[in-house]
């Protein structure tokens, strides 16, 4: 059993070839980027327009079960914060049937 390799904290991606001991027909591939041209996920929800709530990033987006279901973070300033300019950091879920108009099902309490 080979020993565990050390990467360190660069970036790396998902499936780096260099990583992988075997692999047989294989092809590891980046596909073009595809723009929607219009917002996918946006604040609409009422924990997402708190104060100076923004969408930060899209964390990542799966394809599974005919669905795509996307993660992603949200800035907030805390109402009542004891630092200027502190802020919170939500992560948040949506999902689609077509990849491009997303829904965020209700919370479940």
């Amino acid at each position: 059993m080979a020993e565990p390799r050390y990467i360190g904290s660069d970036k790396q991606l998902l499936l780096d070839a260099d990583l992988v001991s075997r692999s047989d027909a294989v092809t590891l591939r980046v596909h073009p980027l595809r723009t929607a041209g219009e917002l996918v996920v946006a604040p609409d929800q009422p924990w997402e327009t708190l104060d100076d709530a923004y969408i930060a990033h899209v964390d990542s987006v799966m394809h599974d079960g005919g669905r795509f279901r996307l993660w992603y973070d949200y800035i907030y300033r805390p109402r009542h914060a004891e630092q200027p300019g502190a802020n919170g950091r939500c992560m948040a879920y949506a999902e689609s049937a077509d990849g491009i108009h997303f829904d965020k099902p209700p919370t479940r309490t």
